[in-house]
């Protein structure tokens, strides 16, 4: 019980107390007050953090890049799927021109597939 309260922080003021009291408990304070005074310790702790920041938000960057990249071939696919439906029925170049951003050229080709 006592150890299940400085593990979730419940409780501190009271496990505190019982910490400078139990044998083992103090002996965990010094170990950790030891471990944490030292300014090396410290820096190499912040240095893993940081490096597992940067690699998340390296991750989450390309995963924008690829959602992006995602998006737009989505858009122009559905740009010339409409293209194809606009001539299928019979719809003139310059109305699916203004309607799709599509070229002449690129039209032309649809209009074999």
């Amino acid at each position: 019980m006592m150890w299940g309260g400085y593990v979730t922080s419940k409780g501190v003021d009271i496990v505190s107390e019982l910490m400078t009291q139990d044998k083992v408990f103090a002996e965990v304070m010094k170990t950790e007050n030891d471990y944490w005074g030292n300014s090396r310790n410290r820096y190499i702790q912040y240095l893993e953090e940081k490096h597992e920041r940067d690699a998340l938000s390296a991750i989450t960057s390309a995963e924008r890049r690829g959602e992006a990249k995602g998006l737009a071939k989505g858009k122009a696919e559905g740009k010339v799927e409409i293209a194809k439906n606009l001539l299928s029925l019979g719809v003139d170049y310059e109305t699916i021109i203004k309607a799709t951003g599509l070229s002449v050229t690129e039209i032309e080709s649809l209009r074999d597939k």
